[in-house]
């Protein structure tokens, strides 16, 4: 494949030419393809988003969904908006994205009824609910493993949201959460389960630390089919909804784009044209994915790792395919939000289960596990192979209850900071003023006249 410079000039006709060398920098690139974009979408409205009753349902009052693409909700309270958008990859339109912003604390009751009425099966949550001392989301998921939450749908229309299940990655990247979804409306009730996978580990307007994270995160998706059904879109979302979750989203579509033409081995110089060909596409859904120069860099680089990864497994095994298609999906996909897909993975939630159930009952199964904590027979404890296995799932347990104490301790330090530095701000100008008060009002009269003849005398001298 070759480069051309043609492809990707998005300069406009009043911006200063650049040589064509710039069009390899990335930030050169990035800087075009935003100009472009907003000269081909500049008569895209987004009207709806902006009028008097929905403007304080946005996050970001410069973030807001085009009216044609955005996502239509059943009306309640004279209202039927939500600040998220469809977008679908140029290779398969078939495959639905529903691109959000993250949840304020006045949209929590329209997000799940927005995974409802789109009969949404996962969430990916690509922020953590504080950043940078601010907060980016609120959390709409029950705080532990057995409570629930309760958000209004309507008329007689109810959601109860639980927390069943809560799987910590052992590095510390990202959380897999199970809920059910149970929608309440007159006497009548239907659940649905739902997953959630968050990563933790990815800075706002940044990227993830390498390639490798990310590509595992990815992995953890494409094995429970978060992007390849026509009939369960999957929720994506960061704090916006346009940065990393433009990121992520660009990666997936390129890949449905690589898979589908059947390309070769590539390498980033190959990918460049295609991704900013492809950002070019996605923003006509959403404005402004991809928000930082770093980002599309990001993007390319991990195309180009995972679709080389995607090729030597096919290679191996001819049968995997890296994007299957929405008609012919498999029933891993019926059950994949209902259980994780390994078996070691089964045993992580159960130990999260009983750790997160109490503190103190958490540290009593560290000492001693139950039967109903792990699948293994109480009658198999005295095989080597099984001693071992409960070994592991302790040391397991261990890592996951210092994580979650870690992250308590953080979110501690940052409450007491918030909480005592405007006092101590406030305090020390108040004791800053008395002093200069102090220093004016209480000074002799002498004092100053005989200050005021030695500046003179100086002067003089």
């Amino acid at each position: 494949m070759v480069h051309s410079t043609a492809q990707v000039d998005g300069r406009g006709p009043d911006e200063d030419s650049e040589n064509d060398e710039d069009l390899f920098n990335f930030k050169s690139l990035f800087r075009h393809m935003h100009s472009e974009a907003r000269r081909q979408y500049s008569g895209l409205s987004c009207d709806i988003a902006k009028s008097e009753k929905n403007i304080r349902l946005n996050r970001y009052s410069n973030v807001s969904p085009y009216d044609s693409t955005r996502v239509v909700l059943s009306e309640v309270n004279g209202s039927d908006y939500i600040n998220a958008n469809l977008a679908h990859s140029s290779a398969e339109p078939q495959l639905p994205y529903i691109l959000t912003q993250g949840p304020k604390e006045s949209t929590v009751d329209d997000f799940w009824r927005m995974a409802w009425e789109n009969k949404v099966k996962n969430i990916v949550m690509l922020n953590k609910l504080y950043e940078n001392g601010r907060k980016k989301c609120e959390q709409y998921w029950p705080e532990r493993i057995g409570l629930y939450m309760n958000c209004h749908g309507g008329t007689n229309i109810s959601y109860k949201v639980t927390l069943k299940e809560e799987t910590y990655d052992e590095n510390d990247r990202f959380v897999v959460r199970q809920f059910e979804l149970e929608k309440n409306e007159n006497s009548d009730s239907s659940s649905r389960t739902v997953t959630q996978f968050h990563y933790i580990a990815w800075p706002d307007f940044g990227v993830p630390e390498t390639t490798q994270d990310f590509g595992d995160f990815f992995h953890l998706l494409t094995q429970h089919n978060c992007f390849n059904s026509s009939s369960h879109p999957s929720i994506v979302h960061c704090s916006a909804g346009i940065g990393r979750t433009g990121t992520l989203i660009l990666v997936d579509s390129c890949l449905k784009l690589l898979s589908k033409q059947k390309c070769s081995r590539v390498e980033q110089a190959d990918l460049i044209d295609i991704a900013y060909r492809e950002v070019l596409y996605l923003r006509q859904f959403r404005a402004g994915l991809i928000q930082t120069a770093d980002q599309l860099e990001f993007s390319i680089c991990s195309m180009e790792v995972l679709y080389n990864e995607y090729l030597e497994q096919t290679q191996n095994n001819p049968e995997d395919n890296l994007n299957s298609s929405s008609q012919d999906e498999s029933p891993r996909n019926d059950s994949d939000s209902e259980s994780l897909t390994t078996e070691t993975s089964e045993e992580e939630i159960q130990l999260v289960a009983s750790i997160q159930s109490d503190s103190q009952d958490a540290e009593d199964d560290l000492k001693e596990p139950s039967a109903r904590d792990s699948p293994v027979s109480p009658n198999s404890l005295d095989k080597p192979e099984e001693m071992s296995l409960m070994e592991q799932k302790k040391q397991l347990a261990e890592r996951i209850a210092k994580i979650k104490r870690n992250m308590k301790e953080v979110e501690r330090q940052r409450e007491q900071k918030e909480f005592w530095y405007p006092k101590i701000i406030i305090a020390g100008a108040s004791i800053a003023v008395i002093g200069v008060a102090y220093y004016f009002y209480s000074k002799p009269l002498s004092t100053e006249i005989i200050d005021d003849k030695y500046i003179s005398i100086q002067d003089e001298l």
